[in-house]
């Protein structure tokens, strides 16, 4: 009786396991939920989409199960940001995924280099680039320009529906658009400054002129020397920064706590839509509706908004 039991026990586990595998099945994969996000509302009912990272999953420096592997190489098409975020599909272009039908968006965009100065042949393609390009409504309309192309070749017969799909998804993009720019309009460039935590907002400043105090020397490291700290405070105190934004589903530095109490002020988070958590989709949120409370918060944060 105990083998029988044992038997058993195994055979829901393996199925279980199975079946939790053949979930990861879909048509199209995506890597972060923005372009998820996209495809998703392109495609309609035409085709199952699925972004390769979990619910509320970190997205830098991911790596995919090898099923996720094999079930992303028999997929009909893989669309990624590309830049150096999704190294588990650029290291294996030539070999994993030679066959694929990968669509890289960042060719068709205008990219921003991370420290903001001009590059030299001698940079890390890996590290050159912000990655970050989906924060950016305007980058997100020549995305969605470069999904409804591909669509359409992966099936022409359906060009038309991507295309009416992609109709309204566009207003949304360029109404956010024009919000954005609003929101600065009146805030004089030289104090459009915010002061962030995780740097997941260069294309802001590339769109908007909204401009980062950053808190960390890079995105991986949270050490800063105490003078560099310090004349960080400052600068925020100088421009009457009152506000440290603290990205939502990113690693918290330690050292936050520093800077809210040297300039007197608190924390706000926004949300770098890398990908969603349960609570989130539950709630029905996505990229349009995160993005508004981002906007929300910024107009809250920039300093002298309304200047007398």
């Amino acid at each position: 009786m105990k083998k029988l039991i044992l038997i058993i026990i195994s055979f829901l586990l393996v199925t279980s396991l199975l079946g939790c595998d053949k979930s990861q099945k879909a048509d199209i994969y995506t890597s972060v939920y923005p372009i998820q996000f996209l495809v998703e509302t392109v495609a309609g009912d035409e085709y199952i989409v699925k972004s390769v990272y979990s619910k509320g999953q970190e997205i830098h420096g991911f790596e995919p199960t090898a099923r996720l592997i094999e079930y992303m190489s028999d997929a009909q098409a893989i669309f990624y940001i590309g830049a150096g975020l999704e190294t588990f599909i650029e290291t294996n272009e030539e070999s994993i995924f030679k066959d694929s039908n990968l669509i890289c968006l960042s060719n068709s965009l205008n990219l921003v280099e991370t420290d903001g100065s001009c590059g030299d042949e001698e940079h890390d393609h890996h590290y050159l680039y912000d990655v970050h390009v989906w924060l950016d409504p305007s980058r997100m309309l020549l995305m969605l320009d470069v999904i409804v192309e591909n669509l359409s070749l992966l099936n022409p017969d359906k060009a038309s529906i991507f295309e009416a799909n992609a109709s309204s998804l566009s207003v949304d993009l360029a109404d956010l658009h024009r919000d954005f720019n609003l929101a600065v309009q009146d805030v004089p460039l030289e104090n459009r400054y915010i002061m962030v935590d995780h740097d997941a907002y260069v294309y802001w400043e590339d769109t908007y002129g909204v401009k980062r105090i950053r808190l960390r020397s890079d995105n991986d490291s949270c050490e800063v020397p105490s003078n560099q700290m310090q004349e960080k405070i400052n600068q925020a105190n100088a421009l009457g920064i009152k506000h440290v934004v603290v990205t939502k589903n990113e690693a918290e530095c330690s050292n936050i706590s520093i800077y809210v109490t040297g300039i007197s002020g608190e924390r706000v988070y926004m949300h770098n839509l890398g990908s969603l958590t349960d609570e989130e989709i539950e709630n029905e949120e996505n990229y349009i509706t995160l993005m508004r409370q981002n906007l929300l918060i910024l107009q809250q944060i920039l300093p002298n908004t309304n200047p007398s």
